[in-house]
């Protein structure tokens, strides 16, 4: 799940790299919100659907959560120090 996040904020930095900078702010920041709450949606189901360990599962992927949106943080610093 975070890895799906992860390649979808990539794609949509990459699709704001063609526009203009607040175009670029408006895709990153918004898609941040958007891909959290379908993040959150996903796992609600999850948690409804499967009889899994809440707390241990949470865990793992707020550490995971965390690593790759530290990875696209500087992955758009590098990107934008390029430009």
């Amino acid at each position: 799940m975070a890895t799906l996040n992860f390649v979808s904020g990539v794609v949509l930095a990459e699709r704001g790299f063609e526009a203009s900078q607040t175009d670029l702010m408006k895709m990153v920041l918004g898609g941040m919100g958007v891909r959290l709450l379908v993040l959150g949606a996903v796992i609600a189901a999850a948690y409804t659907i499967h009889g899994i360990d809440f707390t241990t599962f949470l865990t793992a992927l707020f550490l995971y959560y965390t690593v790759m949106l530290g990875l696209e943080v500087i992955y758009l610093n590098t990107r934008l120090k390029k430009n």
